[in-house]
């Protein structure tokens, strides 16, 4: 089926030249974040951030919600950005976005909050074939979620001295022994005497972030008894290398977050281990994306993230748009040279029948002016 010149020129205006891609980048974020609250089941504020038709539909309802070019005007931006204490800030109840996220977000608002791919391939054409290591994985069957652990409540005690040392503790949800517990609000960063505090709530722990701890070898060896830990957040802090091997044991771990830590490709070799591990984000670290890529082929159902600004993300994102806007060219040139022999045509084809045009006129005019002449003739007859 051939192209309409109307509908190449449609996606070239649409397609950003080094756009965020909705499904990869900015979707995963609402997962992380936003979707506890924002699902089909529980749409709060009848917003649901689980797909870009729940997105859609209160877009449709609320034009505030996403003003396109203009994220300060944006309820949905001006939500994550408003100071922590505000009741009205999101996630509700939750550590903010991290600022990479956010600014991540606000790039995406301003290229017009797109819901399609960054760059999308001519309908008619089979997609350019992407390079192994990022191209999309087969379909693979979810992994079965775990029943929840039973555990006893946590002893008021040591939830009292986590408090105490700046720590948030929450049930996992209402009537759950689990717990989530958060370091962000704390006026000091975790120490090795924090984590140690971990120990007396261990069995209790599912979600756990150390943003910006700073503690030692002897501190990350807590995490070893976080026996059901689920979630994992130790961006900006001092974990290392040497501090993943405390996570071997953890067959529970689905999500890990290295942002802004130092480490290496040293530390894909620990996470090896970790079975169920769904979540990696490894922005603004040192592991390289060679490695990191070889680590996602080996787990078919890990989901890893070197950002959208590292280097080599950027560089393969803009050769796969490269390779699109040229075959848009050669559609575009084609078009184009078609509608100009079609335009000649028509202009011959005008001209054609415009002199037509005038031939009959003129025959019909003659036709005319005979019988008014014959009228004449017989109105000068003598009787």
């Amino acid at each position: 089926m051939k192209q309409s010149y109307a509908f190449l020129i449609a996606l070239l205006v649409a397609a950003p030249v080094c756009g965020v891609d909705f499904q990869k980048e900015i979707l995963p974020i609402f997962e992380s974040h936003c979707v506890k609250c924002h699902n089909a089941d529980k749409a709060m504020g009848k917003l649901k951030l689980d797909s870009a038709a729940g997105i859609e539909e209160k877009w449709a309802a609320d034009a505030h919600l996403l003003t396109k070019g203009e994220p300060d005007q944006s309820e949905l931006y001006e939500r994550l950005v408003l100071p922590k204490d505000d009741k009205k800030r999101m996630p509700k109840g939750a550590d903010p976005l991290d600022q990479d996220s956010i600014d991540l977000i606000a790039a995406w608002i301003k290229e017009g909050a797109p819901f399609t791919a960054a760059v999308a391939p001519a309908a008619d054409q089979p997609a350019a074939d992407t390079p192994a290591e990022v191209a999309a994985p087969p379909e693979q069957p979810a992994l079965e979620p775990l029943p929840l652990p039973e555990v006893p409540a946590a002893p008021q005690e040591a939830i009292d001295q986590l408090i105490k040392s700046g720590a948030k503790v929450m049930n996992l949800y209402s009537g759950s022994n689990l717990l989530e517990v958060t370091f962000v609000v704390a006026p000091q960063p975790p120490t090795d005497e924090t984590m140690k505090l971990l120990a007396s709530v261990a069995p209790q722990v599912m979600m756990l972030n150390l943003k910006n701890a700073q503690a030692t070898g002897a501190g990350w060896s807590e995490l070893a008894k976080l026996t059901n830990l689920t979630a994992l957040n130790v961006q900006n802090s001092s974990f290392s290398d040497a501090a993943a091997k405390n996570l071997e044991g953890l067959e529970r771990l689905e999500s890990l977050n290295l942002y802004g830590t130092g480490v290496t490709d040293a530390v894909l070799e620990p996470l090896k281990s970790l079975q169920r591990l769904q979540k990696l984000y490894l922005w603004k670290t040192h592991v390289t994306y060679d490695a990191a890529a070889a680590f996602g082929k080996e787990k078919p159902d890990l989901e890893w993230n070197l950002g959208w600004d590292h280097p080599v993300v950027a560089r393969k994102r803009l050769e796969e748009q490269k390779q699109d806007f040229a075959e848009l060219l050669k559609q575009t040139e084609a078009e184009a040279n078609r509608l100009k022999t079609d335009l000649q045509v028509a202009e011959e084809a005008h001209k054609t029948a415009q002199e037509r045009l005038k031939e009959v006129e003129d025959s019909l005019s003659k036709l005319s002016d005979e019988p008014a002449a014959e009228q004449e003739k017989s109105a000068t007859k003598p009787e």
